[in-house]
């Protein structure tokens, strides 16, 4: 069984050293690639990937962004040359995480784990843990992934002027403009980019 996989990177070279180095692992196939965020929450949505390599700091909507447009995400693999975000990371058991550079054997031990997760149907560790410990860090989300007809659209978390609730679906209001986004009030009052919000 192939384990269909997507790579998220901001950077082509980082993009395509990925690709070199995944052309040769057994039990992977490259699917897509995105280079950035609304792209990355598109295509996972689209092409329902097995695994996902995503770098955490992209401009637009981050790593961490994607997870929580996302209603159900696949698993994920961090990619990232911050080492700041790691052992959050581990002591909440996020799939994996790897820091750029790493090795090709580096590479290969964590694809297969995540593929022996997929295929003994232990699914995606839960990365909520992860998004709230770096919000119990200070690290707060400064955009909202939100749904604009038909494309995903990021808002900057200042320019939002209330979050309300309209036949049970969130909806974010900026001005005159109101769109709807995948969490339940009670999710969206306990993140901490709301208390950037004005009011």
């Amino acid at each position: 069984m192939l384990m269909r996989t997507l790579i998220v990177d901001d950077e082509p070279p980082a993009r395509e050293r990925l690709k070199r180095l995944l052309a040769d692992l057994e039990g992977v196939e490259l699917i897509a690639e995105a280079e950035n965020g609304v792209q990355a929450v598109e295509m996972i949505e689209s092409d329902r990937p097995d695994l996902v390599l995503l770098d955490i700091q992209m401009p637009g909507l981050d790593g961490f962004g994607v997870i929580e447009a996302l209603e159900d995400p696949p698993p994920i693999i961090f990619v990232t040359a911050y080492d700041e975000y790691a052992i959050r990371a581990f002591e909440v058991n996020a799939l994996d995480y790897l820091l750029k550079p790493f090795s090709r054997d580096r590479l290969k031990k964590v694809t297969r784990r995540a593929r022996e997760d997929l295929v003994g149907e232990r699914g995606l560790r839960q990365l909520a843990p992860l998004l709230e410990s770096l919000a119990a860090q200070g690290r707060y989300l400064t955009r909202l992934a939100v749904r604009d007809r038909d494309r995903i659209r990021v808002l900057d978390a200042s320019k939002v002027d209330w979050i309300g609730v309209e036949e049970e679906q969130a909806i974010v209001h900026v001005g005159d403009q109101a769109y709807p986004i995948r969490r339940t009030l009670a999710e969206l009052e306990a993140r901490p980019v709301l208390r950037r919000c004005r009011r």
